[in-house]
C-alpha cells in the first residue's frame, strides 16, 4: 500500500513540472490524467463548500450570482493552470510516441482553441463580456467547448517508440 501511495504522488508531482524533455509512457500518462481528473473534482466540490461556508460565516455576498460568479473566477483560474501543465504533460506523451513537432503544435492550438473563439466571436449583442463566457464554457464539465480538446487525448493512446 505505501508503493501504491508513493508512485502516486509521485505521478501527481510528475504532472505540475514544467520539464518538456521528459517523456511519459502511455500507462502513466492516463494514470495521472485519472489522478487529476479526481483531484480536479475533489477540489470542484471542496472549493463550492468552502464559499459557501464562507458566505454563510461572514455574508459578503449577497445574490446567488456573485456566489457563482465567484466560485467560476476562483475555479476557472485553476482550470487555466490546469490545461498549461496539461498540454506539457500531453508534450512529453507525443514525444515518447515518437510523433513529430508538428502534432505538438497542432496539439496546443487545438488546446487554446476555445480561448481563440472567445476572442474572436461577436459578442456585441450579448451583455455578457466573451473572456466571462469563455470562462464559463471552459468551466462546465460537458460542454461541446470543450470538444477540440478531444482530439489530442486521442493521440496519448498511440504506443510508444521508446523502450526503456
Amino acid at each position: 500500500m505505501k508503493r501504491v501511495v508513493k508512485r502516486v504522488w509521485n505521478l501527481f508531482r510528475g504532472f505540475w513540472s514544467f520539464n518538456m524533455e521528459a517523456k511519459v509512457n502511455r500507462r502513466d500518462f492516463w494514470i495521472t490524467f485519472v489522478i487529476m481528473i479526481v483531484f480536479s473534482i475533489g477540489l470542484y466540490i471542496s472549493v463550492y463548500h468552502f464559499i459557501h461556508w464562507l458566505n454563510q460565516k461572514t455574508g459578503f455576498i449577497n445574490t446567488d450570482l456573485g456566489f457563482f460568479f465567484l466560485f467560476v473566477l476562483i475555479f476557472a483560474f485553476y482550470v487555466l493552470i490546469f490545461w498549461i501543465f496539461l498540454i506539457i504533460f500531453m508534450i512529453r506523451r507525443f514525444k515518447d510516441a515518437g510523433l513529430k513537432k508538428y502534432w505538438i503544435y497542432l496539439t496546443i492550438l487545438l488546446e487554446l482553441t476555445p480561448f481563440l473563439i472567445a476572442i474572436f466571436c461577436d459578442t456585441s449583442k450579448s451583455e455578457i463580456p466573451s473572456l466571462y463566457l469563455a470562462i464559463l464554457w471552459y468551466v462546465l464539465p460537458i460542454s461541446s467547448f470543450n470538444l477540440p480538446m478531444f482530439l489530442p487525448l486521442l493521440l496519448c493512446l498511440l504506443p510508444s517508440k521508446t523502450k526503456e
